[in-house]
This record gives C-alpha cells, structure tokens and sequence, in this order.
C-alpha cells in the first residue's frame, strides 16, 4: 500500500455506481473526518497519473474533507481484471443497487466478452440472478428510475413492465410506490387491466380498473369447547371419539343451561 496525492486520481472511465447520493457521500465524509480512509482505494497506473478501480466514493468523500493524499493499493491488470476487481468489491456492499448491477452485467457481456453462465459463475451467483438484471435494461427509463432509488422491488417492475400504456403504468407505480402492494394484488390489478382493454378494444385511455381486494378470507368455526367462534388458522386440529363428543357436549349443555340460571 502506498499513499499517493490526491491530485494524481482519476475517476474510472467506466464506475460501477451510476448512482451517488449525496446524503450518503456527506455520511462517508464524516466518517472519514474522524477515522480516515480505513480501506484503501485500489488504482492502476495510467501514464503519469492513477485511475481509480475501487473507491470512488471515498475518493469523492476525501476530497470534501480536503485531504491531499489518500492510501492506494496499486494493481497492474487490462481492462477485463479491473472490471472483475470492480465487481467483486461492489457487489458485495449493501448500497449497490439492483440498475447497478444490470449495468456493470451488461459491460462484462460487451467489453468483457462473458456470457451470462461466466459472470454467474464468477460472482457466485445463480445464472438467473444474472439474466434477472440484465432484463431490466429493457424496462421502460421509469421503472429503472425507481428501482435505482429502491422504490420498487423486482417482481414488482415485472408486472409494472407488463403496461404499454405509459399514463396507466404510472398511476399503477405512484400506488405501489405510496401505499404499498403485494406483487400477489399488483399482478391482480394487471390482468383485470389487460382484461378490460380487451373487452373494450380501447388500448390508450382505457378505465383503471380499481385494486383488486387479495387480502386472505378469514373462515370462522365454533370451538368444541368453549362455542366462540374463532378464525380457523388459530384453531387446533384433536382427535376425539363420538362417546367422548357426546360427553362433551353434554356438560356444555350443563354449563349453558347453568350459565342462564
């Protein structure tokens, strides 16, 4: 490790994170205010200066501290070797969003030359994983605003995606986005949508069909034992012979008739 002027760095040509938010570039600044740079930025040298690999954000975040130097760890690789340290430091930290992700998949598949079974097998992760964000960068530029923002999950960009009309897809997106919906409901409404332009032939404007209620029936029984009725996922399931039910509801009727008096 060595420590180099901060005025050497360059930002990667291409950086993993698209997305930098300045409350958490604010946050890391801090961090670094009163501990320093724990983990070196890892760089490679390009001629007379060093582009960064890993550590943008901390190279930003010291620069909003105004340190002169930081710590490097310098690697010699082509392009192909600094994407792969790129990922495997990125994907491995919780704030890497899902677009990130497709994005940095899809320039392993261009400039690295992989397949989606390679970049699975070098990440350790399933090639499904893979192809799940890579099909997102053929989502509408709304949706792969909101799930880089978290905003909406996965399965929920799915159905989302399953829209063609913009305006519908939207009001679809600013419910799930501000109440919250189960993937479950969110695929309800969908089909009862795609159901109703059907049926009315109309593509653009169609009626909004209204959210479908997917919320589970409650199906109520009356207690053996005691006669309330109650929901019957709380219930248990005994084994009694027909003597035994007979007595039993023969001391109730005792009690019942008890209880009155």
């Amino acid at each position: 490790m060595i420590t180099i002027p901060i005025d050497k760095l360059v930002a990667p040509v291409e950086m993993a994170r698209r997305f930098t938010h300045q409350q958490g570039l604010d946050e890391l600044a801090n961090s670094i205010r009163l501990a320093g740079i724990i983990h070196p930025l890892v760089v490679r040298k390009v001629g007379s200066e060093y582009e960064i690999v890993c550590g943008h954000r901390r190279y930003l975040a010291a620069k909003v501290v105004g340190l002169v130097e930081v710590p490097c760890i310098v690697i010699d690789g082509d392009d192909t070797r600094t994407n792969f340290v790129k990922l495997h430091e990125n994907l491995h930290r919780l704030d890497m969003n899902v677009m990130e992700e497709a994005y940095f998949f899809e320039r392993m598949k261009v400039s690295g030359g992989m397949s989606s079974e390679q970049i699975a097998r070098s990440i350790g992760r399933s090639h499904d994983y893979v192809d799940d964000r890579l099909a997102l960068l053929k989502y509408p530029a709304d949706i792969q605003k909101e799930l880089a923002s978290n905003s909406v999950t996965i399965s929920q960009a799915k159905e989302l995606a399953r829209i063609k009309d913009r305006r519908v897809m939207m009001t679809m997106m600013d419910v799930v986005k501000n109440k919250g919906m189960t993937v479950a409901t969110l695929s309800k409404w969908v089909q009862d949508y795609h159901n109703t332009v059907d049926q009315t032939h109309v593509v653009e404007g169609a009626t909004l069909p209204p959210i479908p209620d997917t919320s589970p029936h409650v199906v109520m029984s009356k207690c053996t034992v005691c006669t309330q009725l109650v929901d019957v996922v709380s219930s248990n399931l005994i084994s009694v012979c027909n003597q035994c039910l007979t007595a039993l509801r023969d001391v109730q009727g005792v009690a019942d008739v008890q209880s009155v008096g």
